[in-house]
């Protein structure tokens, strides 16, 4: 299971009201958006197969969201494709996301979910400093060890960072298009100016919130990284 944290969820939601809203209601709600299945009723990914058939539930109230699966490599390969999924709609929306994925008890249904495994993803989320989506040791035992094509989807949909963490490889998509021969798309272009402004927009923002500057810091690296162009 997953715990999400929409960070500046607060902003998001000033920006959708008015006439002239930069950020429409649909944008919010298709955040949460299952990835569009292939094929009728089907989530194909790759040699896995259908991966729609894995358990998937989602709960979202304010700036939370609970993501659940069941514990299985289809499960799994659902519950880190929709996260991914998540974090890059937030950034193309000038919002960012914190979190934690886990392996444990948990109960939900359509009206509420609790359990241990959300207290543990919860205390991953709360300890946690950067706009990442931390994976814990087990979940990282369970995709490393996993049988082949799961090993190797795993180790697309997470990347390690500087500090050991594991976590959500959410800008999986612009580093893909950035490995590309050819020029750049030309929505692939609006979505990477379109980030490099709220980039810059948040550390004037924050000039003089050291802690909070630290974070878009961390996310600036990490997006540059994905476009494949050097941190100044």
């Amino acid at each position: 299971m997953a715990f999400l944290d929409v960070l500046g969820f607060r902003d998001l939601i000033h920006q959708s009201v008015g006439q002239n809203a930069p950020v429409t209601v649909d944008q919010i709600c298709s955040i949460l958006d299952i990835p569009p299945p292939i094929g009728e009723d089907k989530m194909i990914l790759g040699r896995i197969g259908d991966i729609s058939r894995s358990g998937h539930r989602l709960t979202a109230f304010s700036d939370s969201i609970v993501l659940t699966t069941d514990p299985t490599e289809q499960g799994l390969m659902h519950l880190l494709h929709h996260a991914a999924k998540i974090g890059f709609n937030l950034a193309r929306l000038n919002a960012l996301y914190r979190g934690g994925v886990v392996r444990g008890l948990v109960y939900h249904d359509d009206q509420q979910v609790f359990g241990p495994a959300v207290v543990t993803a919860h205390d991953i989320e709360k300890h946690g400093k950067w706009p990442r989506v931390v994976l814990s040791e087990e979940v990282i035992r369970a995709g490393r060890s996993a049988e082949e094509p799961v090993r190797t989807v795993f180790s697309r949909l997470t990347r390690v960072d500087d500090d050991g963490k594991v976590f959500v490889h959410y800008l999986r998509v612009l580093r893909m298009v950035a490995d590309m021969s050819g020029p750049l798309p030309a929505d692939m272009r609006t979505i990477h100016e379109g980030i490099t402004s709220f980039i810059m927009n948040e550390l004037y923002r924050l000039k003089d919130r050291p802690n909070d500057r630290e974070k878009v810091e961390w996310f600036r690296s990490y997006f540059h990284w994905a476009i494949n162009a050097p941190t100044p």
